[in-house]
């Protein structure tokens, strides 16, 4: 048994399962963005169309307090809380736009969003969006944030499945929902071959989609094992967003473990890291790296040490900071690392064996066990 990589979770809870990300490893979920505001003023259904420096937040307020038109205040919630980070103004142009038009569907489903994703509630979210719904059974951003809510904090696949379904019936070429159902086809039902025609669709509608890009890699390299195709991907990725860290990540673990250019691998991890300090995946790979290619022992140590300061139950690093441990003849210290691994996953078969043969080890004298690898997932 040997330490090995382990794969980035995917892009969870922005805006594929989780993902992508935060919460509840991509894209952000969908905001519906207008190209331009109409304010619509004085008398009757006379409009005037208006340009707004989105940079200059009095400019805003002025708007905002002069817009009696929901469409308008919808879009200038979005703007203000981008440019001010000030929750209560936005919500409040939310609120009084909902108070112009209370079926507004796509108001319903973006203040839904806001709910979910900045107040964290869940509960009132899930109400906008059933409202949303209401309005417009067949509204794909809602459909598609709402299924996101039931599959990454309500954990129901099931629900959310039929929502994926209506989405992509209301709306065939809708890149973001194709993206999210084929990654929770391949993760409940473990079904490749169904996510990887998502993906295709999905990358046919919008070849530069990110989430799909890095999901599809992620699935040619750890499932099909098609480490050239899953390369591709990444390159793609990486020339749309030269900083998009799961992907950093990702491409560096397979430069990292199957094409041994140790360097490039290395300079992924730090471009990652840059980007994402606190990516236990990214620690926890490039601490092995440290660890295996380099033999800087003192490095990969402060590596795994960031990562369970991080998430002190992250059961690869665990593992890993376990093999060092043992390495340097810390038996003790390797045995305690693995004890909490079990602890938070207690089938982990790696863990398993690994204390079986450190708590043997000062009998028999015997080397570590190798070739078997780390447990790990590969989604995204």
């Amino acid at each position: 048994m040997e330490p090995c990589r382990l794969f980035p979770s995917g892009l969870r809870g922005t805006g594929v399962l989780t993902a992508i990300p935060s919460s509840c490893h991509g894209i952000a979920p969908l905001r519906l963005k207008r190209s331009s505001l109409r304010l619509r003023g004085g008398e009757g259904n006379s409009t005037e169309q208006i340009s707004l420096d989105v940079s200059n937040e009095t400019s805003l307020e002025h708007a905002f307090n002069s817009a009696k038109d929901c469409d308008a205040l919808e879009e200038m919630s979005g703007d203000f809380f981008r440019i001010s980070s000030a929750l209560t103004p936005a919500e409040e142009m939310y609120m009084k736009a909902l108070a112009l038009e209370p079926n507004h569907s796509t108001t319903l489903c973006n203040y839904g969003l806001f709910l979910q994703n900045v107040r964290k509630n869940i509960t009132a979210a899930e109400t906008h969006y059933k409202k949303a719904l209401g309005a417009d059974r067949n509204h794909s951003t809602t459909l598609y944030n709402y299924a996101r809510l039931l599959q990454e904090c309500k954990r129901d696949p099931a629900a959310a499945e039929e929502l994926y379904r209506r989405a992509i019936q209301s709306d065939p070429e809708h890149s973001h929902v194709l993206c999210s159902y084929g990654l929770l086809r391949l993760v409940v039902h473990r079904d490749v071959d169904g996510a990887e025609e998502l993906y295709k669709r999905a990358l046919k509608s919008d070849p530069n989609h990110v989430a799909t890009l890095y999901n599809y890699g992620s699935l040619l390299e750890g499932v099909r094992q098609n480490f050239s195709g899953a390369e591709e991907m990444y390159k793609r990725v990486l020339s749309v967003d030269p900083n998009h860290s799961t992907t950093l990540s990702n491409y560096g673990g397979l430069l990292h473990t199957v094409i041994r250019d140790y360097d490039a691998a290395e300079r992924l991890y730090k471009r990652a890291l840059e980007h994402d300090a606190n990516s236990t995946a990214t620690l926890c790979n490039y601490g092995l790296l440290q660890q295996t290619v380099r033999a800087n022992f003192a490095i990969a140590q402060s590596l795994y040490l960031r990562s369970l300061a991080v998430d002190p139950g992250h059961v690869p690093t665990l593992c890993n900071y376990a093999y060092l441990s043992a390495t340097s003849q810390n038996y003790t210290k390797a045995e305690e690392l693995l004890v909490r691994a079990l602890d938070t996953e207690p089938t982990h078969e790696f863990a398993q064996h690994f204390l079986a043969w450190v708590r043997n080890k000062t009998s028999t004298g015997a080397q570590p066990p190798r070739g078997e690898s780390l447990g790990g997932q590969k989604s995204t």
